[in-house]
């Protein structure tokens, strides 16, 4: 899923290539995007844009979490 925040709140879900879109924004407005995936962390959290005026394109990378593990005696 991915989550606009700012002058108006609304959450997404990708297609399966992973393509969003948040339409109908205030130009002007500021707004954070913030991508979340069980499992991953992403390379960059969220991406901020502040005065937005145009349209923009926010991407991030998914990263699968993983665990090394061990004993020692």
């Amino acid at each position: 899923t991915v989550t606009l925040s700012g002058v108006t709140t609304e959450t997404r879900t990708t297609d399966s290539n992973g393509n969003y879109s948040f339409t109908g924004l205030t130009s002007g407005g500021n707004y954070t995007v913030t991508p979340s995936l069980t499992g991953h962390t992403f390379s960059q959290p969220s991406q901020t844009f502040n005065n937005l005026t145009t349209n923009q394109t926010a991407n991030f990378t998914a990263l699968q979490n993983v665990t090394i593990s061990g004993r020692l005696k």
